[in-house]
Order: C-alpha cells, then sequence, then structure tokens
C-alpha cells in the first residue's frame, strides 16, 4: 500500500523522485562494526541469536515451524549482508541525483538463492566449530 502511495505522489507531482528498495533479513556486520548486528539483550535476528546461543548467553534457539513446505520444513528467506544493503542504498541515492527526473522506480535486492533457518544453523556451527542443533526448540505454528 505504502509503495502505492509513492507512486502516486511521484506521478502527480513530477519533482518528487522515488526508488523503493525491497529487502529483508540483513545480516552481518561491516569490518569496522560501525554497522550491522551488535545486540543488547535479547536479538530478534537469526545470526545474533545463534550467536548468543553459541557462546551461552541464551540456552537455547527456538525454530518457529518446522512444517514449511522446503527441503528441511523450516521457512527460507534470501539473507542480503548489511554491507551489500547500504550499497543498495547509496545506489538508489546516486540514481536520484544523478537522473534528476525518474519518477518512481522499486528494485528488488537479494541474493537471488533464499536458506533455511536449519541451513543457517548449520552454517553458524560449521563456521564457529560449536553445537546448536542439540538446543533447539521447535515451537509448531497454526493457521
Amino acid at each position: 500500500m505504502i509503495e502505492k502511495v509513492l507512486e502516486d505522489i511521484a506521478e502527480n507531482d513530477k519533482d518528487w523522485n522515488i526508488i523503493c528498495l525491497r529487502y529483508s533479513c540483513i545480516i552481518g556486520a561491516h569490518p569496522s562494526g560501525i554497522i550491522g548486528e551488535d545486540t543488547k539483550g535479547i536479538p530478534n535476528n537469526l545470526i545474533p541469536y545463534i550467536s548468543q546461543v553459541i557462546n551461552g548467553k541464551l540456552p537455547y534457539l527456538t525454530i518457529f515451524g518446522d512444517d514449511f513446505n522446503t527441503s528441511d520444513g523450516t521457512c527460507v528467506r534470501d539473507y542480503i549482508h548489511v554491507v551489500d544493503a547500504v550499497r543498495g542504498n547509496l545506489a538508489a541515492l546516486n540514481r536520484i541525483i544523478e537522473e534528476k527526473n525518474i519518477g518512481f522506480e522499486v528494485y528488488n535486492i537479494g541474493m537471488g538463492k533464499g536458506y533455511s533457518v536449519l541451513e543457517v544453523v548449520k552454517a553458524m556451527e560449521n563456521a564457529s566449530g560449536q553445537q546448536v542443533f542439540n538446543k533447539l526448540f521447535f515451537y509448531r505454528l497454526s493457521f
């Protein structure tokens, strides 16, 4: 709905130039630590949550749903690194500054390949050498 409103604004007032970027599941951090995951308290994102389970700060990882229509039953997301998301935003801003009369545009930003929750858990286990799988709790969703 918001995209439709923005499109209407750009269509009705040619002084507006709007680029909508569609992405979700931003992960990672810049090597400097200036941007990215630095969770205070209980994290809301998968990677820092797994990290806190690995480090013993949290007792287990809850996975919400294990009956999705995917290879392992957990949901699949197209994760994008925080630096790539920033580059996408800067490219959009530069396009607006340089082109002047673009009106309204929408871009999907991502890797084009999703990974399941369990695939991410296994990758974190491999990278850290620590077990998370024995600390999983599945919460079955009912719709």
